[in-house]
Order: C-alpha cells, then sequence, then structure tokens
C-alpha cells in the first residue's frame, strides 16, 4: 500500500469538510443554539453537532498521515498562502462595496496577511505547523515502533484525557484552536500511517467505534445534564477517538475506479470550501443566525433539513473553489507559484556534504533515538 494512493483517503478529508459545514449551521448558523435545551430538536441538533466535531481533527489528522512519508517541500505554502488571500481579500472588497462602511481599506489590505491577522484560525496555526513538519518527522522515522507507541500514549495522556477532566495551566491547548493541538494530531496521524494501525481492524469496526464515541458523548449529557460540554471539545478523548476511528475506516475503504477521479476531485477542493464559506463576509451576512428556523422544525425534518443546508452550501463552495481554481490556471498564477516554490524547494533542500560537525549532529540525533528506543523497549 506503500506505493499506490489511498482514495478513501481523499474520502475522509472531503468528508471532515463536509462535517465542519455541519458544525457551523449548528454553532454559527444556530441551528443548535436555537433550539429549546431538552426539546427532541434539542437533542437531534445536538446529535448532528456531536457526530460533526471531530472535523477539525480529522483534518489535522489527514495532514500527519499524508506527510508522514512524503519529502517535505517548503514551497507548498506559497499556493496556499495565495489561496487563502485571494479568497480573504475578494470577500473583503465584495463587502467594502455591497455593505458601505462594514469594512475599510485598512481591512483589505490586512486581507493579503492572513497569518499576521487570524482571519483563518486554522490556517494560522497550520502555518506554523507547517515548518515543523520536517523535524516531526525525522523524530518520527528515528523511533522505533514501540518508541512510537509510548508517545501516542503520552499526546493522549497528557494533551487529551487530562486536559478534558483535570485541565493543566502549563499546557496551553485553547479547547483545541491553535498550533499545539493541531501537532499532536500531526503526529497521531503520522503514527497511524508509519505502523499501519489502520490494518489492526476491519472497516467496519471502525465504524462502529465512531458512532460508540458519539453514543458515549450523548449518554454523558443524558446522565450528567443536557448542557455537560465536558466531552465536547476538539481535545476530548471521545472527539480524538471518533476522529481517529473514521481515519482508519476511510483507509480501509476500496475505492471503485469509477469514483477515483470525484474523490480526487473532492479532495482538491475540500479546503477551498472552508475558505469561502468561513470568510467573515459569508460568515455574516450568509451563515451567522441564518439556520435558527431549524430549531421551530417537525422534529422528522430537522435532519433532513441540516444535511440539505450543509449540502447546498458544500456545492456552492465547491463550484466557485473550481472556478477558482480554473482562474489561476488561466491567468498564470499556479505557474508563478510552481516557480517560486520550486525555487524554494530547491534552495531548502540543496544537497551539502555534511562537514565534520554536522556527521557528528547526525552521531548523536541517532544515539539519542536508540536511546529512547531502548528505554522504551
Amino acid at each position: 500500500m506503500n506505493d499506490k494512493r489511498l482514495y478513501g483517503i481523499d474520502l475522509f478529508k472531503a468528508l471532515a469538510m463536509f462535517l465542519v459545514v455541519v458544525l457551523h449551521v449548528n454553532t454559527l448558523g444556530t441551528a443548535f443554539d436555537s433550539s429549546v435545551p431538552g426539546s427532541a430538536q434539542w437533542w437531534l441538533t445536538d446529535g448532528m453537532m456531536t457526530a460533526a466535531y471531530c472535523c477539525v481533527d480529522c483534518f489535522a489528522l489527514a495532514t500527519g498521515f499524508l506527510m508522514a512519508e512524503r519529502a517535505f517541500r517548503p514551497g507548498r505554502i506559497v499556493s496556499l498562502w495565495l489561496q487563502v488571500a485571494f479568497y480573504a481579500v475578494v470577500t473583503t472588497v465584495v463587502w467594502y462595496f455591497a455593505v458601505p462602511g462594514a469594512v475599510g481599506i485598512k481591512d483589505i489590505v490586512s486581507a493579503f496577511f492572513p497569518v499576521l491577522t487570524s482571519k483563518y484560525w486554522y490556517f494560522s496555526a497550520y502555518f506554523v505547523l507547517f515548518f515543523f513538519m520536517p523535524f516531526i518527522n525525522a523524530m518520527l522515522h528515528a523511533l522505533d515502533k514501540r518508541s512510537r507507541g509510548a508517545l501516542l500514549a503520552a499526546v493522549f495522556v497528557f494533551l487529551s484525557l487530562l486536559p478534558t477532566f483535570r485541565p493543566l495551566g502549563v499546557i496551553p491547548l485553547s479547547a483545541g484552536y491553535c498550533f499545539f493541538w493541531l501537532a499532536a494530531l500531526y503526529i497521531i496521524g503520522a503514527c497511524i500511517k508509519l505502523d499501519r494501525l489502520y490494518e489492526r481492524a476491519s472497516g467496519k469496526t471502525f465504524v462502529l467505534l465512531y458512532f460508540a464515541s458519539i453514543a458515549v458523548m450523548l449518554l454523558w449529557q443524558l446522565v450528567f445534564g443536557a448542557e455537560s460540554e465536558t466531552l465536547i471539545s476538539y481535545v476530548s478523548p471521545t472527539v480524538l477517538l471518533c476522529s481517529v476511528a473514521l481515519l482508519c475506516a476511510f483507509c480501509r475503504l476500496q475505492v471503485g475506479e469509477s469514483f477515483k477521479g470525484a474523490a480526487k476531485f473532492l479532495s482538491s477542493t475540500s479546503f477551498g470550501v472552508y475558505l469561502i464559506h468561513i470568510s467573515p463576509f459569508i460568515l455574516a451576512n450568509y451563515i451567522a443566525d441564518s439556520f435558527a428556523f431549524i430549531a421551530g422544525l417537525n422534529a422528522a425534518l430537522v435532519i433532513p433539513c441540516e444535511l440539505g443546508c450543509a449540502a447546498a452550501i458544500y456545492a456552492v463552495c465547491t463550484l466557485i473553489e473550481f472556478l477558482r481554481q480554473k482562474l489561476f490556471a488561466l491567468c498564470g498564477i499556479d505557474r508563478l507559484a510552481d516557480i517560486v516554490s520550486g525555487r524554494l524547494d530547491r534552495g531548502g533542500y540543496r544537497r551539502r556534504e555534511a562537514g565534520p560537525g554536522r556527521r557528528k549532529a547526525i552521531k548523536r540525533a541517532g544515539r539519542q533515538a536508540a536511546c529512547i528506543n531502548r528505554v522504551v523497549g
């Protein structure tokens, strides 16, 4: 499986982004918040939100899984930056003319620097993580399988289990909205790939594990109160388990030849769906409070309506992202990005003879990794 593309991961990324939209329909769109606590509508929207809460973890896990055995290309960040800046600038300019006074020239200028302004928190955290990826990969490859297992256990206990039930002030996880949690998920995803952990059970078993985790979270609310959200967090063990189970399930998925093209397309447009529907202009005018009406529907219509609204948003954003890709190709932006990326890649990875100091550092790092492997073993 090392030399073959896992098309299930393409579908996994697409599903993760669809779950992001479902989550935002409930939270930002207030379908959940507008429901009366304890009502049938409340439990249905809560169930949908709970099932979708693993979406961010899924995306970060996929990054670690895909990058674990790939050569690091520093130029890759150029294409991502252009994509993010494009949507940030375009939507801000549209807002400037569509709603006079809502934004100013300063906002348009700041849109060119999405990381500095944190307009998209996930990209800001990912941007930092990106430059740590080669070092994380080097560490994971230096460790043996048993040592990586010990690392996974440490990540789970100190970055998920304890922060959920007994938060540690020395670990600033910000409920998962930060670089540290994305880095933890990257490590988990990479270990799943390197040690082929997805081969430990069947796809059906992983799917059952996903739904079992959701059931535990809903049962927790039933026992400790409808508004108890202890387990509803990106760093929660149950949410983490949901995302890991889905990743492993899709790794086991066999995608037919006729669907491989669609899987690649949906994967390539998934990040654009996030950038479009969460942009400040779209969020303020078309997402925020726009789905409160779902809370007033007949209980039998709540889930179909939520899924339908999320699917409509996803489809429209996918179309826009497809057009953006065509526009970049037509205007030569992709080619320019490739040139810049190529130079960055060559500059960052120009082969050079290892001097005495560098050879000593490599040997020292190898001895340290071997020491860890012996201690764990």
